[in-house]
């Protein structure tokens, strides 16, 4: 009997050899289905190797982590261990099929961040699970049971490599002592992901007990928000615990500028300084340098003989900082590669002082290191506390180097004619958005330049004798 069969198109036979889905597109439909069979035998049999039985295509089921057919975890119920509220939850792991049945810390049981009720407690649970295995989110990074202080050293030590916009040594230094002395005892074994603003609030009150003032509590608030958002997802690069941070909660004191602590020096003031020490050259240069020219005491002790004085001792170029023996080519800002011009009698006092010198710094040890910051304003307070200096913002006779750079700032603005381009230039000052500033091109123009800082003078009394140049055992560091 004869059977007759529908034609098949190729579209309709996906999984069959070409050759053969063109027989059955070709086949006669008033032909037996015999004949169709004797026809596909006839075919070479390397035709049939690709062939898949149809009955053999099945879809293999894929396994591993599937986020949309978890039913979602409570957690174990929450025991106390070391101090804290703690609970079990399977956590992702990037890079491992698995999840992992680990110990999650909810809250310390007392001190800063303590939850005192169950029902916080519950809450914040829910919060750590839904942070670490929510649906329809991608694997979350193993750092929610990090804490501050493990966070923090992370940050420090991306902050010490990085390329892009470099971190200075001092800066360095003084994000780990804010980090270690005041952020630590509070903040540092709560987890990273627990740190909210009610948080940074002790840290607030910790630093008005310690007497600290509103710049530097602020400071020290925005280095703690920056350890918070420096927890990242590797892959994205996205911050893990985003915050909106709530200032009246945080209750940082508003800053008043006529209340920060920023001495300045009068003219009485800096005759008295140089005065007090009228017989030891090294100290008296230092100080008289400093009071007529402005810099910042890190560029004045980084300046070499050979390298940043011009051969008249009229010019000083700032091209690197000091710190001891660590030396720095990266400036504060860049307006701070620049050029100081300084009057004809302070340029003979430096003279004097370098002598037949032609390396070196000009303000060295008697190792060949420039002095440290702080050994320099330890000498200044002696000759303040001499002369009966008080600082009207602490009651004290402390004040620091950089009040010679407010002088010098307040004599040139207020007490001469100096041109703002110029003295902002000499200052190290970035020039406005004003395009007449960005034309201007005094700095090209020394000349210039000296005619005004000849005009211009320094601003307080230099004693008549000419210091003597130093022995070479004068200059020695104290330990």
């Amino acid at each position: 009997m004869n059977t007759s069969i529908a034609v098949l198109s190729a579209q309709d036979c996906p999984v069959l050899p070409p050759a053969i889905a063109a027989l059955i597109a070709r086949w006669d439909a008033s032909r037996s289905a015999a004949d169709l069979i004797a026809a596909i035998q006839e075919q070479p049999e390397q035709q049939f190797a690709d062939a898949t039985p149809i009955n053999a295509a099945k879809t293999v089921k894929k396994r591993g982590k599937c986020m949309t057919r978890r039913a979602g975890q409570n957690g174990s119920k929450e025991y106390v261990e070391g101090g804290w509220y703690k609970v079990r939850i399977w956590v992702d792991v990037p890079g491992q099929e698995k999840r992992e049945h680990r110990s999650i810390k909810i809250c310390p049981i007392e001190g800063p961040g303590a939850l005192k009720t169950s029902s916080l407690r519950r809450a914040r649970k829910r919060e750590l699970i839904a942070a670490y295995t929510g649906k329809n989110k991608e694997v979350v990074e193993s750092v929610g049971n990090i804490t501050y202080r493990e966070q923090a050293e992370i940050m420090m030590e991306q902050m010490r490599t990085r390329c892009r916009k470099p971190v200075a040594k001092g800066t360095l230094e003084g994000y780990d002592r804010t980090i270690h002395q005041h952020h630590n005892p509070i903040l540092g074994d709560m987890p990273i992901s627990q740190i909210y603003s009610p948080e940074l609030n002790l840290v607030v009150r910790s630093l008005r007990e310690k007497g600290m003032g509103p710049g530097s509590m602020a400071r020290s608030i925005t280095i703690a928000k920056a350890v918070v958002l420096s927890a990242v997802n590797k892959r994205t690069g996205e911050a893990l615990y985003p915050r909106v941070w709530n200032a009246n909660i945080i209750d940082l004191p508003v800053e008043d500028s006529e209340e920060m602590n920023t001495p300045n020096f009068s003219r009485e003031i800096l005759t008295g300084i140089i005065a007090y020490y009228s017989d030891d050259p090294l100290w008296r240069t230092m100080f008289t340098a400093l009071g007529a020219t402005g810099p910042r005491i890190s560029e004045m002790l980084g300046v070499e003989i050979d390298k940043h004085l011009s051969p008249d001792f009229r010019t000083i170029s700032i091209e690197q900082q000091a710190d001891g023996p660590n030396i720095s080519n990266r400036l504060k800002t860049p307006a701070s590669r620049r050029q100081i011009d300084v009057h004809s009698d302070v340029a003979a006092v430096i003279q004097a002082f370098a002598g037949d010198r032609k390396s070196g710094f000009l303000f060295q040890t008697s190792d060949g290191t420039p002095f440290r910051p702080q050994f320099v304003r330890g000498k200044l307070h002696l000759a303040l506390q001499a002369i009966g200096f008080v600082n009207e913002h602490t009651g004290t006779h402390f004040a620091g180097c950089h009040a010679f750079r407010r002088s010098r700032d307040t004599y040139l603005r207020n007490e001469t004619n100096c041109p703002q381009g110029l003295y902002k230039f000499w200052l190290g000052h970035a020039l406005g958005k004003d395009m007449s500033e960005r034309y201007d091109k005094v700095k090209r123009d020394r000349k210039l330049r000296l005619e005004w800082a000849e005009t211009c003078g320094y601003g307080f009394d230099l004693p008549s004798a000419v210091p003597v140049v130093p022995e070479p055992d004068e200059g020695k560091e104290a330990a």
